[in-house]
């Protein structure tokens, strides 16, 4: 029987022999095979078939390296300011507050010295390390960078009316170099995730990505479940397809009633999934893995479609409409061969949620 991961890691490590060692670009060509296989695979192609179809169509190691060195000055060059503004902006703001700073005999002062050059070294040494940020698409995470970055909008506005004259700020010589410093360092770190998802292809799509805390308690409940179904499906990303297995997983009561209308159930749909992408090598559960670009884009069609419908978050059943409304991923392809029509499911979800969005069946949680 023919896995399609373990094919695809096969493949990988055959494009490493030949020469492209680039974790970014093996990537980036991976996702090109699997849109590539995806787009066969809807067409009835058998998987295997559509394997081979599609690494064809990908070409050989030499070539590709070739064509990606052409254009690898390109893709460098965000890495490359955002390495130089990192380095220019940190030793800059410890010797700008060393300056302003340590010309007073007030100890606080002092203190505040020392933490701004702890905010210089993180700022110096964040090239070296901004690929272990955490997943901005965490809650936890997504509400402290939004948090931040709204005062550190707020900040220069603040500073340019006091210079102006307009207001006045209480605060001295420490609160203003503590402020700039803090806002030097929110800016590095947005650069680095713009670098992450250069980098990833996959990337975690920080400007794209709907918060955490737009979806009900259950669609998060459902997108955490879609991290353990990856690992446990052996793959290193969430795709469609894992997004599709967590939302069912949680047992929408509407949800549940529209699967029931098509003669559906979790348990089909996820022997649908396993047909088409088979599994790899068991891994540990993580929330530090990226979307898919086609898992992205399902959750912004359910955001659009929460907006349309009037409803203030998104539900299990908005990302299940979503997911149908891709059209192209491996959860649109499952769903279609299971008779799911989008425009039919849309008016079932409309009619089972309520024109509110809370006005349908209660969710259960199994």
């Amino acid at each position: 029987m023919f896995h399609l991961e373990q094919a695809v890691a096969a493949w990988r490590k055959h494009m490493i022999a030949q020469g492209i060692k680039s974790a970014r670009i093996l990537d980036e060509l991976e996702s090109h095979l699997r849109d590539q296989i995806d787009a066969q695979t809807g067409t009835g192609v058998p998987l295997a078939e559509a394997f081979k179809i599609a690494t064809g169509r990908i070409g050989k190691g030499p070539a590709l390296k070739a064509e990606f060195a052409k254009l690898s000055s390109r893709q460098t060059r965000l890495p490359q300011l955002f390495r130089i503004g990192c380095f220019v902006s940190a030793p800059f703001m410890i010797a700008t507050s060393a300056w302003v700073l340590l010309d007073s005999e007030i100890p606080g002062r002092l203190v505040t010295f020392f933490f701004i050059s702890g905010l210089g070294v993180y700022l110096g040494s964040l090239p070296f390390w901004y690929r272990f940020l955490p997943n901005p698409c965490h809650r936890t995470i997504g509400i402290a960078i939004k948090a931040m970055t709204f005062f550190m909008a707020c900040f220069p506005v603040l500073a340019l009316l006091e210079a102006s004259g307009v207001i006045h700020v209480p605060g001295n010589e420490s609160t203003t170099m503590l402020g700039w410093s803090l806002l030097m360092a929110h800016v590095g770190t947005i650069f680095a995730y713009m670098c992450l998802d250069l980098e990833r292809g996959v990337g975690w799509g920080l400007l794209d990505c709907p918060a955490h805390d737009k979806f009900t308690e259950l669609a998060q409940r459902g997108i955490e479940i879609a991290y353990d179904e990856a690992a446990a499906l052996g793959h290193h990303y969430v795709g469609t397809e894992h997004l599709l297995l967590g939302m069912v997983s949680c047992e929408s009561g509407s949800l549940m009633d529209v699967l029931r209308k098509y003669n559906t159930d979790p348990e089909m749909i996820r022997a649908e999934i396993a047909k088409v992408v088979g599994t790899g090598v068991l891994r540990k559960s993580a929330r530090d893995i990226p979307f898919t670009p086609r898992a992205k884009k399902a959750l912004a069609l359910a955001m659009k479609e929460a907006h349309a419908m009037g409803h203030s978050l998104i539900s299990g059943e908005h990302v299940f409409l979503g997911l149908v409304m891709e059209n192209e991923g491996v959860a649109a392809i499952v769903l279609r061969k299971l008779g799911i029509d989008a425009a039919q499911l849309r008016r079932d979800i409309v009619d089972g949620l309520g024109p509110g969005g809370d006005g349908g069946p209660l969710p259960v949680v199994a």
